[in-house]
């Protein structure tokens, strides 16, 4: 009787304690656990699927057994594309602006590497204190995506018309940029994690000392 080998790169007792991590899903706030080989994960509360901030699929990127080892073939395929449950597939507000700033800039540009750190950035915030990520994590992630002000509220406003963002919820989001770009401080726990997760991250220019 055979029995299958796994690869050291996919077998959990050579993972390190940072390979299993915690995220939030942007939709509702619920706390959703992801293996670094994940490429999503349903919310259990809300149902949206959240993709995994930190994928890393190691060798499986290029290894021609990675099929056997994951049930489908990074390299072709996506996990979100392999199987039933992908039916009602529901991307995640924080995926859909990521998306937007990729296809708008380019996947090497400044803006999409700087929304990549701080979407990391945010999300570890907001497993230590209290706000609402509906309304934090885009105004994070687009906080200076423009540059200038004019430029950042009119590319937030189209980015999140897009993603179906209510407009109560949008109203709060360019608030808090605008109250950023003015040099203003808004009194609220969401215009505070906002500034953190973009500290030292923004362009000299318009950086403030909130």
């Amino acid at each position: 009787m055979s029995t299958k080998t796994i690869c050291p790169g996919q077998d959990t007792r050579f993972w390190h304690p940072e390979d299993i991590f915690d995220s939030r899903c942007a939709n509702c706030g619920s706390i959703i656990e992801f293996f670094k080989d994940e490429a999503s994960q349903k919310c259990k509360k809300c149902g949206t699927r959240v993709q995994n901030p930190r994928l890393n699929m190691g060798c499986a990127q290029w290894c021609e057994h990675a099929k056997d080892c994951l049930g489908y073939d990074p390299k072709t395929e996506s996990a979100d594309s392999s199987g039933a449950e992908n039916v009602g597939y529901d991307m995640s507000l924080a995926d859909k602006i990521i998306d937007s700033v990729k296809m708008k800039f380019g996947e090497k540009s400044e803006q999409y590497k700087k929304i990549r750190t701080v979407h990391e950035r945010v999300e570890k915030i907001l497993s230590e204190k209290f706000g609402r990520p509906r309304i934090v994590i885009p105004a994070s992630l687009l906080l200076t995506a423009g540059g200038n002000k004019i430029e950042t509220i009119e590319l937030s406003k189209d980015i999140l018309k897009n993603a179906g963002m209510d407009n109560a919820a949008l109203s709060d989001v360019i608030e808090i940029i605008e109250k950023f770009h003015n040099g203003e401080r808004l009194n609220s726990d969401e215009f505070e994690i906002v500034v953190e997760s973009n500290r030292l991250t923004e362009p000299v220019n318009i950086q403030h000392s909130f």
